[in-house]
This record gives structure tokens, C-alpha cells and sequence, in this order.
């Protein structure tokens, strides 16, 4: 009675099921058994699993069973109730607080994993006690051994004699079930101290094992499937992932001239991608980059019968030449790497790469970004602000303020505070009172200096802006530099203390990098006190710690430039000072993280610093992995090094992070899963120089395409630029714009128009770039945003038109930016100062760099939608992509949903029902309603109050999706036509 399986058919071997069945799998020893193939009853529910778990899917199979059985994989069965052959993967995460094996007091510490004969060995890490492999094994086993286990060693490599053991320990295997990862934490046997990561994971292949090849890192674990396996209308909708790993037997047919290999990722003319350019021996050049895009039956050149084209290059700054290409089938996808031989070009050799397919659904069930520097962390926990003090936005709705909770954790730590920083104010006051009189105790600059002088370890990472210099005799003059970032203030501020900063440059291959791109992180990481154990969290994000971006909900103009905003008045779009505003108001989104997850943000942070250690004196590879401290050997690169004295005493090398008293703990049990990502290279970071290592980390885009093509509802961004996808639009005008986020967002609108389901995207940009509007640079930008917008609303208005949909592109689509009006009473004569104070208001500047995607991911960082941000070798990015599953819809009420609806609270000044369905055509109707009126208030002659900040940006849509500009200039700036210009900068610069 009340089973889902109704009644067993007569003459069925089945009794009636007991009262009070749970009607799943039968227990084990159960008279039932298991139910026979093409039973009524079907398998029994899959495993639950912890958050983004996704059971194993088989190659070779449509249904996700053993190749040839045509039933679904046993999951969650003892491994003593199945019968071999099994697959056993092992995947070596990290180890901690290792027996140090040589007189430095460090080890160099591999491991080996071993099941009778077959053994496999990790990669050895330079100087640490604390190394991550994240490294995977696979062993098949024909039945269960005699002792039921397998061992794992972990040793210490020496140059000369026998290297030393360090630990092992011993796997159980008859405690494993089969399709269910385990990941735990072993102490290690024979030594005093020291614990090893490891996931362990059996799989039931009656047929044979599933070989994935040499060489393939734990990320390829679940993405090996063979697209023999797909149907035509999977591989129509994939997530496509192309691996460039290295050359060999490379020959070049230009006598006398040395090749600088570079390889561009190519769909037909469009490309999509490039790599690095090596400089590794010519002959043999690695690059193990990883590119990310998508199948589509409605974008040219990448349908599933597409070609991926692999050019390796002679790069050149002046002329290219093609040495080869390999040509690569999309529908080729396999799950091990081939060589494959350069074909048509002025050299010869063979390029080894990988191309997966991954169907769109499978990816929704993913939580992990694939071949991320970094692994996924569950059992995490993250703190989301909105502006830098948000205060109580949205009764019953929980808030947290960021600037404020800085300075908590500063002043509480006890260890260490490391800093990394686009801009590092030191007279920033952290917490504010309406007075505006702000004592030194809350000054940034101060707090730092005095916890130094406590014994609390301080290293600052500041971006070194090259036009910003001191007097070449040292004195304590400096030029403020074109960007404003107190670069130069900043390091004399700390020169006399013992906070250890250092200015650095962003280096690169091109030599004019330190001119143009930048180091854009910024983050805070200290020891704090979580759950009753001392442990590291991490603050990760948009939001700078300088001057101009303290700012709330209201963003206020003109009522608090005596208050809250004394000595901290910004303004960089219009001429007008402090006596007479409008303040520039900011919008940012900021996160703190708590967890493993914030370790990686301190390894980010050591690779920085030790790649300012001075080459010529030290061997990168016997400098520590953990080094808190250490501020000898540093060196200041380029023009500005002239005149610059670096006297402070080396600090010991002890590290923070070989003290086993510093955990990881995360507050409220830890619900989420987070990963770290970047965008960074080679110059900007040491990291240990294996084969396998990647020149440029481009791990946040690949995040923004994976999660934007797994999208099911909605997604919903805000972000300081948007553009991108160049070889798509519609002009001539190309900038290569490679970045292909905008085209994913279409696409996945288009094949949602196509399935005629709801879905939308929300975009949300400043009304201009930073800076005077009309100026070259902010055209130019304005104009590649145009572009994009345009190629965004044709290709859905098509699409419409495709099936006969009487719906209009922005049902689908909206584009906003942010406004405020204040009807202050101003000093007299202060009207005269400019347009925006005359009229009482300002654009309101969205700095955020985030993403919402379905009310479960969030992507929070440092890094903009343009090339700048998202190619990994040009500006410096850090950010991190956190999952917390809400629950069932509609009603979530999850923490991403609940951080949402306090953004719209800010942005539309309400929260209706209609925004508990983002994708709804109600909800689309709402926004754009507030949005349209707001922007009426906005330009009325009347000024007035603004109770919300949303404004329809100042695009028109028609039906069919032509954009035009809704006004010929911005408000206030009748030199600056929405639409932008052609200019005469490079378009590095601008893109």
C-alpha cells in the first residue's frame, strides 16, 4: 500500500512488498533480491550524494550503465555484493604538516600508490611540507586482494642517495562502495606527524576498465566520454573543451630565424583563442592551456560536425607564419590525448591535444570547473556584500557589511595579514560615523603598522602604476601618476615599519606590459578565530581598499560629502570638487571565504611574491612553498627602480602554514562548494616548473562559459565592462575581442527561444566607462560594447522570427545601468560647475565583476567582461565561483537566491513575487517597468528624489533586434554619443 510501483504482476516471484517499505533498493540479505532487467520496478533511486555529486557515466553508453549491459551502473552497492572486474581511481589531493626530511627543515615529498604490482607516482613539490598534487590514478582489479587494500607512500627526493621515506598509509577497499567518491583525510603510519588527502572512488566495469591515458589530471575524471556515446542532439548542445598540450619533433624551414611557437584555437575564421608564446626548448614547446566554448545548431562554425583548428604560429610582432595545423573534428572527442602530425605550413612536427564533449545536462550537475588551477572545496562558507556598508537592506533578509567586517578580521588577527591590491589607501578609514571625523585607529594604514609592531606578520602586494614615481634622490615627493593608485604613498607610508610591501609591475613576453595592464587582484587573507579553532579565511573580490568606494544602497550625492564622506571625496567623470559634488557613487560586490578554499587564496599570494624574488641571487626552487615572512631578495624592475633603496632585514622563513594549530574551519557547518580561479601567467606567479604546468591560468572565463552553457532559468550579471565575441558581430570592425561570453549568453537565449522555454539575462554596466565619456578611450570602449549589444539582440530577434514567436528580444535580454538623483540644496554658484550638478545627478559606477546563474552559482571577483580581464596573460585577475544548492523550486530561499533579491531590493527598490522567478516573462516586465521609469526620473527637468537606482540603458530595441541609441549623447555630456567611436588607440588597450 502506497507503493510507486504499484502492484507486483501475477505470478511475479515478489510478495506483496512489507508494510512500511520504503519501496527503494531492496536491503541487503532482502528475500526480494534485485529486481530482474526490464522489471516494472526499475533500479533503485540514484545516490544523493553530497552537493554537485553526479554519479559516474560510462563510455560508450547513452544510459550511464556498463558497456554492453544496457542497464543503469550500480551506486552506492558494497563492493563485496558486486563482482569484478572494477576500476579504482585514485586521486591524490594534498597532503599536511609532513615530516621534514632535509636540513633546511622542508622536504621535497612525492608519493607512490601502489596495488600489487601496478604502482603509479605523483609528481615530486620543491620545499614544503604542505604539498597539492590533485593527481589521479587508475588501477583495475580483477577481485578483491587477500588484505583487501592498496598503499600509498609519500617520500622525500634527494639528488644524491636514496630518497627517504616520509609516511604511508593503507587503503581498506572491502569499505568502499561502488559509483560513490570518498574523499578523507589519513594519518600517516610510521612518522609522528603528517596527513594525506586522497579520493577514492570504484567503479563496476564488467566489461573492462575505462583507460584515460597518460598524464590525465584529476579534472578529466568524469569528462571522458567518447562521443560514440552521444546522440546527434546531445552533441548539438555541448560544452567543448580543448586542451593544448605540446609539440614535438618540431622543425622549422626558416633557416637562420628562431621560432617563438604560439598556437591559435580557430572555428573556421574565427578565433576563438591563443596561447602563451613558449619558451620552452624549440623543438619541444608545452603550453597546457585549456579553452573552453560550445556546440550550437544556431552559430556558424560550431555545429557538432564542426573543425577545431590548431595553427601553431611563429609569432611575431610584425608578421605571423604559420609552421602548421592540426585539424580536430569536434565530433573526434576521446577520451585520451593524440598526436597528431602539422600539416600546411612552413615547418613540420606533431602537436599533442585533447577535446572533450560534455552534453549541456550533464554539465548542469557539475560543480567543478574543469582543469581550474585550483580543485572544488565543499564543507565551505561564504560571506556576499553588496557596496562596502549595506546595513539592514531587506527586512528578513541578512546582510553584511564588508568594510566593517575588514577591519574586524585585521585587528583580530594574530598571525599574519597578507594584502593584495589594485589600489592600497592607507588613510582609508574603515569605519565611519556620520561626523566624518575619523580617528587613526580605523585608518587602514595605521592598523596595519601597529599590528606589524605587534609581532603580527604584514605583507602588502600593491600594483606598481609606472606613471607614478618617486624623486629620483628619494625624497618623499612623488607624482601622483595617471591612474591614482598610491602606489608610491603606500610603499613610503610603510617604508620605516615593519609591514613588508612591495610595488610590482606586470610583466610579460611583449615588454609593454607594465604600460598598459595591470595587477588587478584584491584580496585580504588572516589568521581568524572560527568555531573555537584558529584558522584562514579570505577576502575576495571588486572592492578595493581605497579611496572613493566606501558607499551604500542609497549612494548618495551630495548629503554626506561633510560626513560619512569627508576627506574620502571621488570624482573622475566630471570636472567638480568636493565643496560642490556630485560624489562619483560605487557599486561593488565583495565576498569573504572561510574554508580550504581560502588556503588557495594564500598560495596565490605566495606564488605572487616569490616571483618578485630576486633571480640572479636566489633559486626560485629552494625557496619555500609557505613563506610568511619573507621579505629579503625582493627587487623593483624597470625605470622606476632608480633612486629606490630596499633596506628591510630578511624575515624568517618559519611558516605560518606548517603550524598544525591553524586550520581551516568554516562557521554554520559549511554548506557550500567554492573554487578559486584566476587570470594569470607565467610572469606574475613562480609555481612549480613540471611538465605538466601551465603557462597562462585563464580559469575565470572558463568558469563564465561553462556555468553560462549550463544554464537552465536565468543568469543575471553585473560587471564594469561588457564586450567581447568580436569575430561574431555583425561590422567589420574587429578589436579581437576573442572572450566568448556575450555569444554564450545568446546562445543559450536562442536555444531557449528554440525549445520555447522562459529563460532571461540581466546585464547591468555603468552608464560609461571611468573618465570623461567623449574622451578617445572611453569611445572606443563604447563602441566595442555597442558592437557587442548589437550582435546580442540580432542574432535573438532572428531567433524569434525563426519560430514565429511574437515576443521581443528584450523579453529575453535586458540591459541596465544605474542612476541616483538627489534634490539637495547646493552653495551658491555651485550649479555652475558642471551639468551634473546643475541637474543634481550621477550615473552611479558599477565596479562588480559578478555573475548569478539560476539562484545556485555565484561568480565573484576582481575580473571584467573584456579580454583584459579574461585572456590569463594580460591583466592579473583572482575571483571564485561558490555553489550552494537552494533547494527545490520555486521557493529556494538559498543564500545566492537570498543575496539576489537584496541586489534588486538595492537596484528596483522592491521585491515583488514576480522575483522569486527571475525567468518569468512577469519578472522581465517588472524590471524593465521600474528600470523604464527611473530613467524618466533620471532625465525629467524636475528633479526629484530617486527611491531605486535600475535604469533602462540608453539602447533602443526594436522587434526584430536592431539597436540604435534611445538618446543621441549620456546626460550631462552632450560631447558623448552612446554609440562610441573609432579611435586612434590600439586595441589592446581598450579591449
Amino acid at each position: 500500500p502506497g507503493s510507486q510501483y504499484g502492484a507486483p504482476p501475477p505470478g511475479s516471484q515478489y510478495s506483496a512488498p512489507p508494510p512500511g517499505s520504503q519501496y527503494g533498493a531492496p536491503p541487503p540479505g532482502s528475500q526480494y533480491g534485485a529486481p530482474p532487467p526490464g522489471s516494472q520496478y526499475g533500479a533503485p533511486p540514484p545516490y544523493g550524494g553530497a552537493p554537485g555529486y553526479t554519479p559516474y557515466q560510462y563510455p560508450g553508453t547513452g544510459a550511464g550503465g556498463p558497456p554492453g549491459t544496457g542497464q543503469p551502473p550500480r551506486v552506492g552497492v558494497p563492493v563485496q555484493q558486486t563482482r569484478g572486474p572494477w576500476t579504482l581511481n585514485v586521486t591524490v589531493i594534498e597532503a599536511r604538516d609532513l615530516v621534514a626530511a632535509d636540513m633546511g627543515g622542508s622536504s621535497d615529498p612525492y608519493c607512490i600508490v601502489q596495488h600489487g604490482r601496478t604502482e603509479h607516482r605523483t609528481l615530486h613539490k620543491a620545499k614544503t611540507l604542505c604539498p597539492t598534487w590533485h593527481q589521479s590514478f587508475q588501477f583495475t582489479i580483477d577481485k578483491l586482494p587477500s588484505d583487501n587494500s592498496m598503499t600509498v607512500r609519500v617520500l622525500d627526493r634527494d639528488t644524491f642517495g636514496r630518497d627517504d621515506g616520509i609516511g604511508s598509509c593503507v587503503l581498506d577497499m572491502t569499505s568502499m562502495q561502488v559509483g560513490v567518491p570518498q574523499k578523507q583525510w589519513i594519518k600517516l603510519m610510521g612518522v609522528d606527524r603528517g596527513e594525506i588527502h586522497l579520493e577514492t572512488e570504484l567503479l563496476d566495469t564488467p566489461n573492462g576498465p575505462v583507460a584515460y591515458g597518460e598524464g590525465v589530471v584529476a579534472a578529466d575524471r568524469g569528462l571522458a566520454t567518447d562521443t560514440s556515446c552521444l546522440t546527434d542532439e546531445m552533441k548539438q548542445r555541448c560544452i567543448v573543451i580543448v586542451r593544448v598540450l605540446k609539440v614535438r619533433n618540431l622543425r622549422w624551414n626558416r633557416i637562420g630565424q628562431k621560432i617563438r611557437p604560439q598556437v591559435k584555437v580557430k572555428l573556421g575564421e574565427k578565433t576563438i583563442g591563443t596561447t602563451d608564446v613558449a619558451s620552452t626548448k624549440d623543438h619541444e614547446p608545452r603550453f597546457y592551456e585549456t579553452f573552453i566554448f560550445f556546440t550550437s545548431p544556431h552559430m556558424e562554425h560550431m555545429g557538432p560536425e564542426a573543425v577545431v583548428d590548431l595553427v601553431l604560429i611563429n609569432y611575431n610582432e610584425v608578421a605571423m607564419t604559420d609552421v602548421g595545423v592540426v585539424h580536430l573534428p569536434i565530433s573526434s572527442g576521446s577520451p585520451q590525448p593524440k598526436w597528431t602530425p602539422l600539416q600546411g605550413g612552413a615547418g613540420d612536427g606533431e602537436l599533442l591535444a585533447h577535446l572533450f564533449l560534455i552534453p549541456e545536462a550533464r554539465a548542469a550537475t557539475m560543480a567543478e570547473i574543469p582543469f581550474a588551477d585550483f580543485p572544488l572545496h565543499s564543507g565551505c562558507n561564504v560571506r556576499l556584500y553588496q557596496d562596502a556598508h549595506t546595513g539592514n537592506i531587506l527586512p528578513g533578509r541578512r546582510s553584511f557589511n564588508a568594510y566593517m567586517d575588514m577591519y574586524q578580521s585585521i585587528i583580530n588577527a594574530r598571525e599574519f595579514i597578507y594584502i593584495t591590491g589594485w589600489s592600497v589607501w592607507t588613510e582609508l578609514p574603515l569605519i565611519r560615523d556620520t561626523s566624518g571625523n575619523h580617528s587613526q585607529s580605523v585608518l587602514l594604514g595605521h592598523i596595519l603598522r601597529d599590528k606589524a609592531e605587534a609581532g603580527v606578520t604584514v605583507n602588502v602586494l600593491v600594483w606598481d602604476e609606472i606613471s607614478s614615481v618617486p624623486d629620483k634622490y628619494g625624497d618623499p615627493f612623488v607624482v601622483e601618476g595617471v591612474m591614482g593608485t598610491y602606489d608610491e604613498e603606500t610603499r613610503l607610508f610603510f617604508e620605516k615599519t615593519k609591514v613588508n610591501v612591495k610595488a610590482m609591475f606586470r610583466g610579460g613576453p611583449l615588454h609593454i606590459e607594465e604600460v598598459i595592464m595591470s595587477h588587478h587582484q584584491k584580496t585580504i587573507m588572516c589568521d581568524e578565530d572560527v568555531n573555537g579553532q584558529r584558522s584562514v579565511i579570505a577576502y575576495v573580490g571588486g572592492l578595493d581598499v581605497t579611496r572613493g568606494r566606501f558607499d551604500t544602497p542609497d549612494h548618495p550625492l551630495f548629503s554626506t560629502l561633510n560626513t560619512l564622506h569627508r576627506n574620502d571625496y571621488y570624482q573622475q567623470t566630471c570636472p567638480v570638487k568636493e565643496n560642490t559634488g556630485p560624489r562619483q557613487p560605487w557599486h561593488d560586490i565583495h565576498c569573504k571565504v572561510f574554508g580550504r578554499v581560502a588556503w588557495d587564496v594564500v598560495r596565490n599570494f605566495e606564488q605572487r611574491w616569490v616571483s618578485e624574488l630576486d633571480k640572479t641571487n636566489i633559486n626560485v626552487a629552494n625557496v619555500s612553498d609557505t613563506i610568511v615572512g619573507l621579505a629579503g631578495g625582493l627587487f623593483s624592475r624597470g625605470k622606476k627602480a632608480a633612486g629606490r633603496t630596499e633596506s628591510k632585514p630578511k624575515i624568517s622563513a618559519d611558516s605560518l602554514y606548517n603550524k598544525s594549530h591553524l586550520g581551516a574551519a568554516a562557521p554554520e557547518g559549511g554548506n557550500w562548494n567554492v573554487q578559486l580561479l584566476r587570470s594569470i601567467d607565467r610572469y606574475s606567479i613562480v609555481q612549480d616548473l613540471e611538465d605538466d604546468t601551465s603557462a597562462v591560468w585563464r580559469s575565470i572565463y572558463n568558469a563564465y562559459i561553462f556555468r553560462i552553457c549550463a544554464a537552465d532559468r536565468f543568469i543575471f550579471i553585473e560587471n564594469q565592462y561588457f564586450q567581447g565575441s568580436s569575430y561574431f558581430w555583425k561590422v567589420n570592425a574587429n578589436p579581437k575581442a576573442h572572450n566568448l561570453i556575450p555569444l554564450a549568453i545568446t546562445n543559450k537565449i536562442v536555444n531557449k527561444i528554440h525549445a520555447r522555454q522562459d529563460f532571461a539575462a540581466y546585464v547591468i554596466v555603468p552608464m560609461f566607462p571611468e573618465g570623461d565619456p567623449a574622451s578617445i578611450g572611453m569611445q572606443a570602449m563604447l563602441l566595442w560594447q555597442y558592437n557587442t549589444v548589437s550582435m546580442m539582440y540580432d542574432r535573438i530577434g532572428k531567433a524569434l522570427q525563426e519560430v514565429g514567436s511574437h515576443r521581443l528580444p528584450t523579453d529575453y535580454l535586458v540591459f541596465m545601468c544605474l542612476g541616483n538623483r538627489e534634490n539637495a540644496n547646493l552653495p551658491p554658484g555651485a550649479e555652475n560647475a558642471h551639468l551634473t550638478t546643475k541637474n543634481r545627478r550621477h550615473m552611479v559606477y558599477v565596479h562588480s565583476k559578478m555573475a548569478i546563474i539560476d539562484d545556485e552559482y555565484i561568480i565573484c571577483g576582481s575580473a571584467n567582461i573584456n579580454d583584459r580581464s579574461m585572456r590569463g596573460n594580460r591583466d592579473t585577475e583572482i575571483a571564485v565561483i561558490a555553489h550552494q544548492h537552494g533547494g527545490p523550486l520555486p521557493e529556494r530561499n538559498g543564500d545566492v537566491q537570498n543575496f539576489r533579491l537584496c541586489l534588486w531590493q538595492e537596484h528596483f527598490g522592491e521585491s515583488p513575487p514576480e522575483f522569486m522567478h527571475p525567468e518569468s516573462p512577469a519578472c522581465v516586465a517588472r524590471v524593465q517597468q521600474i528600470a523604464r521609469a527611473n530613467w524618466e526620473a533620471y532625465t525629467a527637468p524636475q528633479v526629484v528624489d530617486m527611491k531605486s537606482h535600475a535604469l533602462m540603458y540608453p539602447y533602443h530595441v526594436n522587434g526584430v533586434g536592431i539597436v540604435e541609441p534611445s538618446v543621441p549623447h549620456f546626460p550631462d555630456y552632450p560631447k558623448a554619443p552612446i554609440q562610441g567611436r573609432i579611435t586612434v588607440l590600439p586595441n589592446i588597450v581598450t579591449t
